[in-house]
């Protein structure tokens, strides 16, 4: 009778051994299957992010290719703006040259310019103050 109770005790744990590997077994089916659709999604979230990246690679290399177009065409009116700057630049220059050497001549010149603006003033303030000739015979 040993032999018999050992035999069902080993029935017995041989089938909870085989009701708990059943239940892992389900767990993990069930835990792959989560995981495959998970990559599933991963694959396709890496192929759109692969997609927008190739997208944004192309733009940021037609805006890189149109900067470079628009900086070549600024690089003509930077050399003219540099040039118009070395004419003005040489111009005052030479009308300071000018103005040097003819400095005592200009001197002059504003002087008796001076004079004469300073003289008229004062001739149109002696014609106000005096009495114009029709208010004397009225």
């Amino acid at each position: 009778m040993v032999v018999e109770i050992s035999v069902a005790v080993i029935a017995v744990a041989f089938v909870v051994l085989v009701a708990y590997i059943v239940r892992v077994l389900k767990t993990f089916q069930e835990t792959l299957q989560s995981v495959n659709k998970t990559v599933e999604r991963i694959d396709g979230d890496w192929e759109m992010i692969r997609e927008q990246s190739v997208d944004l690679l192309q733009e940021t290399k037609a805006l890189a290719a149109d900067l470079n177009q628009k900086s070549r065409q600024l690089d003509s009116l930077f050399v003219s703006v540099k040039d118009v700057g070395n004419s003005v630049n040489q111009v005052s220059s030479a009308v300071a040259r000018q103005a040097e050497r003819h400095r005592e001549q200009l001197g002059n010149l504003l002087a008796i310019t001076s004079f004469g603006l300073e003289t008229w003033q004062k001739w149109k303030e002696m014609k106000r103050r005096e009495p114009s000739p029709q208010k004397e015979d009225a």
